[in-house]
């Protein structure tokens, strides 16, 4: 039970913390010597501005959020396969553990 809140957990981790398109835009524009833009205006950028087209007809939000999450599909596969395999191996040496047999052969316990 508690292996299935670990794998849900690390799901959620990756669909949140995934939008990191605006900090990435940041240092391109910044490694490129172009003028800084700040956080909100990227984003905003991100989301409703099509390169090289009108500013006056902007994108649908959804449009705009899917270019944020870019690329999420397969690190979440990636993620879903990584944690299940680690949780489950986990499980099995805590199995393995509390099912070893106990023995005290001195009286130093």
């Amino acid at each position: 039970m508690a292996a299935h809140a670990y794998k849900s957990c690390s799901v959620l981790l990756w669909l949140f913390g995934w939008g990191t398109s605006v900090k990435t835009k940041i240092q391109q524009r910044a490694l490129a010597g172009e003028k800084y833009r700040g956080v909100s205006e990227t984003l905003h950028r991100l989301i409703r501005v099509n390169k090289g087209s009108d500013p006056n007809a902007p994108k649908t939000l959804l449009m705009g959020m899917a270019r944020i999450y870019r690329g999420l599909g397969v690190s979440a596969v990636r993620s879903i396969t990584t944690h299940g395999l680690l949780w489950t191996l986990f499980d099995m040496v805590g199995h393995y553990i509390d099912n070893l047999p106990c023995t005290r052969d001195s009286e130093e316990y």
